[in-house]
């Protein structure tokens, strides 16, 4: 169980809440690989396609997102990528009794490098047949030459310029204009913001009564690091099925279980039964952008942030108005009769909102 600490004893992290410092050429090369729609198969899909940054790097529009090939649905819904580069690689915590990290929402892919080259190759997202050919695009491309600035030598597809790609692509996943900690709850740690009386009250919620600190945590990391809100673990909350997802009607080659399928999550990736239905919990940075049209969970089934607090708070407390994908393994302590009333949802939507990147006006 995790220790809980006032809003006071967070101001250690302040002084990892100070201006970013400008992007490395490695971070800008990987920005220029990230926005480039010349990269999928047929061309018009780029990194930011699903990814975007006026979403908070998570999707631009909702569970439902096409990919290169028309007509063509993934299973889930692209995951928002700020702070993923601070995420470990998959381990067992031996104190929490769980897995915890992996990039992806399974874990499968070690790191940002790993994870890069999956979208290049996904035939229900950029399609490429092999990752080679991504390699022999840019080298042909506009911004060929900017492979000397970043790493003092030409790109080779012949040697290793496919890992220099991904390199890039992973330093600017890292670096600062998608993990710039510069949110308002940044800032208050930093004592140049101060939460209102009612952001207070959802901060006090967050930590207790909503339990949302125990799979989000507030804490500073080791050495001040500004917390993360997210504690890398695996659970399974109950999210039901998103029978809208196109992908259920998706042909044999990508969905051989049609309607029957699904989403057996870390159990899947892991061939463990006892993992079934679990998923990475995300961080909560940047959770309320477009957050009354932006689809959550793993698969994109709940629309709207208050509808996500909601499930919590309710879940267990009105059997069968959320049936959950996978029952056998439903977490059934942390959440699901949370007993919050309407006013203090809305002062937890008023704290989650202080974690948005970027909002200076308020």
């Amino acid at each position: 169980m995790r220790v809980w600490i006032g809003f006071g004893v967070l101001l250690v992290a302040a002084s990892a809440a100070v201006a970013q410092p400008a992007p490395t050429p490695v971070q800008q090369l990987g920005r220029a690989i990230f926005f480039d729609a010349s990269l999928s198969e047929p061309a018009g899909q780029a990194c930011a396609s699903c990814h975007a940054p006026d979403a908070g790097f998570a999707s631009p529009g909702g569970a439902i997102v096409e990919g290169a090939v028309k007509g063509r649905f993934g299973n889930r819904a692209p995951p928002g990528i700020t702070y993923a580069a601070f995420t470990p690689i998959l381990h067992w915590d031996k104190v929490e009794k769980t897995y915890s990290g992996g990039q992806f929402r399974d874990g499968r892919a070690a790191d940002l490098v790993e994870q890069a080259k999956g979208p290049f190759l996904n035939p229900v997202e950029m399609n490429n047949p092999d990752i080679g050919g991504v390699c022999r695009k840019i080298a042909a491309g506009s911004y060929a030459g900017d492979f000397v600035l970043a790493f003092a030598e030409p790109l080779d597809c012949a040697t290793n310029g496919v890992q220099r790609i991904l390199q890039a692509l992973a330093a600017y996943e890292g670096g600062p204009e998608v993990s710039p900690f510069n949110s308002k709850y940044d800032r208050a740690l930093a004592g140049r913001a101060q939460l209102t009386a009612q952001e207070m009250r959802g901060y006090r919620l967050f930590q207790g009564q909503a339990r949302c600190e125990r799979c989000h945590p507030s804490s500073p990391g080791p050495r001040g690091e500004p917390p993360l809100f997210t504690d890398f673990g695996y659970d399974n909350i109950g999210a039901p099925k998103n029978p809208k997802n196109p992908f259920y009607a998706q042909p044999k080659d990508f969905n051989p279980d049609g309607a029957a399928y699904v989403d057996r999550g870390l159990g899947a990736f892991l061939k463990r039964p006892s993992e079934n239905g679990k998923f990475r919990s995300p961080s909560l940075r940047n959770i309320a952008v477009n957050e009354k049209t932006r689809a959550y969970m793993h698969n994109g089934s709940l629309i709207g942030l208050r509808e996500v607090l909601a499930f919590y708070n309710k879940r267990d407390a009105e059997p069968g108005h959320w049936v959950p994908e996978t029952a056998e393994t439903v977490n059934k302590d942390d959440l699901g009769d949370l007993k919050l009333s309407d006013q203090d949802i809305e002062d937890l939507l008023a704290f989650l909102r202080t974690l948005t990147d970027g909002d200076q006006n308020r």
